[in-house]
């Protein structure tokens, strides 16, 4: 079976987690953690990289940084991971949801504006694929209606927009290290140029005899020197699992060229970094998505269907019309995205994806 995503890992992650373990400097604050916040501070152009045990930790200390509560609002996308609902709710804080782009998976910033009420504190953008979001337009909005702006970067560390790294874009981003473009297993970055808000995830990032800024229970999101060792060569390699995965998208664009399904296109200014490539069948498919997941699996090619929607999740069912995130999530599969494929793997499976929606 082809997987949809394997981490890539060589000699450079052996050399850094054996001098790791041989230093005996296993936990937190070891050298290596200070070196990979370093290198991810340097990386996405901010001042400051707090790192933490995973992404839905980056997430819950951004919101809880930021004075988020009960009984305020966070503009967030339907079609998204969950960890960006609960990091909301787990603070008493309300999701609000707003549509996609037509066709695209990137959150509207038109379905923003319309959402925005005197109760929004802050306006949650995801780089859902490792596509950017419309972010000039979103911090624009934000901003203008007193909102801060968190960038959900977990699979976009690597992109671009405008010329500008992802992780860059807000006043706050958040970063994933659990397979996504960096792999360390688990782990993951807060990333701002805020130095106040910064030294705020720190403080509330674990327990400390001497931790009297928390308001209150501060929990265990520490990352571990033995996560930033692989961290570190992973963050080395970064730039070259980027260019891999868009020559990756790239062939599956033009092997799918000419049929009834499609890939999403880049438009001007955004440089996808494309953790994972989805594909878009259309009303002319002659198989519906999940049978054509069915019949790739039967051909040994792994697949899935995209995010499904929150508005439909039983937790937090919201009634408000989604049309263009039902319509993807309906018609939207993931293929095999790993950086260890080669864009003839990619043409070789796309052509097997064409049979097998061809019937």
């Amino acid at each position: 079976m082809i997987p949809l995503d394997e981490p890539v890992v060589g000699d450079r992650e052996i050399e850094t987690l054996t001098d790791c373990i041989r230093s005996g400097w296993l936990s937190w604050q070891g050298p290596y953690v200070a070196e990979l916040e370093r290198l991810a501070a340097r990386y996405a152009g901010v001042e400051h990289a707090v790192s933490v045990s995973s992404g839905t930790s980056a997430l819950l200390l951004a919101v809880r940084a930021l004075g988020i509560g009960p009984g305020a609002e966070v503009i967030v996308p339907t079609l998204t991971f969950s960890a960006c609902i609960w990091a909301i709710t787990l603070h008493g804080a309300v999701p609000v949801f707003a549509d996609c782009t037509p066709g695209r998976f990137e959150i509207d910033p038109a379905a923003v504006a319309a959402r925005i009420t005197p109760r929004t504190r802050a306006v949650l953008a995801v780089h859902l694929y490792g596509y950017p979001a419309d972010m000039d337009a979103i911090v624009a909005l934000a901003h203008r209606h007193g909102c801060a702006v968190i960038e959900d970067a977990a699979q976009a560390f690597g992109a671009r927009y405008k010329d500008r790294p992802v992780g860059s874009l807000a006043d706050v981003a958040c970063l994933s290290f659990h397979n996504k473009l960096m792999a360390t297993g688990e782990g993951g970055m807060v990333l701002t140029s805020d130095a106040g808000l910064a030294r705020r995830v720190a403080e509330l990032r674990a327990p400390s005899p001497d931790n009297r800024a928390a308001d209150r229970a501060v929990l265990n999101h520490r990352l571990s020197n033995l996560a930033a060792a692989v961290g570190v060569a992973q963050i080395e390699r970064l730039d070259a699992v980027v260019t891999a995965k868009r020559a990756l998208a790239a062939a599956y664009t033009e092997a799918l060229a000419g049929s009834s399904l499609a890939t999403v296109p880049e438009l001007d200014g955004r440089r996808g970094a494309w953790w994972r490539c989805p594909v878009l069948t259309s009303p002319h498919t002659p198989v519906s998505r999940d049978r054509l997941i069915a019949r790739l699996a039967e051909r040994g090619i792994a697949a899935r269907g995209v995010f499904h929607p929150m508005h439909r999740h039983p937790a937090c069912e919201d009634r408000t019309p989604f049309p263009h995130a039902d319509d993807l999530s309906a018609r939207g599969l993931e293929v095999p995205s790993s950086a260890r494929l080669t864009p003839d793997d990619a043409r070789r499976i796309a052509h097997v994806l064409r049979a097998a929606a061809d019937g």
